[in-house]
């Protein structure tokens, strides 16, 4: 097992550095820099964009987190606004499709 050098601010006990990279904070707390890359936030503290690959995330009205493109591909979710949960889940590079039954979750074919 690699053992990590880890260091840690004990004042606002927030992770400063590890194996020696560096990593920075907004006032709101949020990581902004990691080594992997840079990390973005909108206005209510949401993730929207992270990595140095162009990941990014949209929300919808409520909070949920409807589109995902990571690497190049994106995902979006279709939540039900009755029941609050993911009706349709569309990957472009395999369609990946769920249908609500009876507040149950089954695979596309239903």
């Amino acid at each position: 097992m690699t053992r990590k050098n880890l260091v840690v601010n004990t004042a606002t006990n927030r992770l400063t550095s590890s194996d020696g990279c560096a990593m920075t904070y907004d006032a709101a707390g949020n990581q902004t820099y990691d080594c992997v890359g840079t990390h973005s936030y909108d206005a209510a503290n949401r993730l929207t964009a992270a990595g140095a690959v162009g990941n990014t995330y949209g929300y919808d009205g409520d909070g949920r987190k409807v589109v995902q493109n990571t690497g190049g591909y994106g995902n979006s979710t279709i939540w039900s606004s009755v029941l609050g949960q993911p009706v349709v889940r569309l990957r472009p590079e395999v369609w990946s499709s769920l249908c609500l039954r009876a507040e149950r979750t089954v695979a596309l074919g239903c």
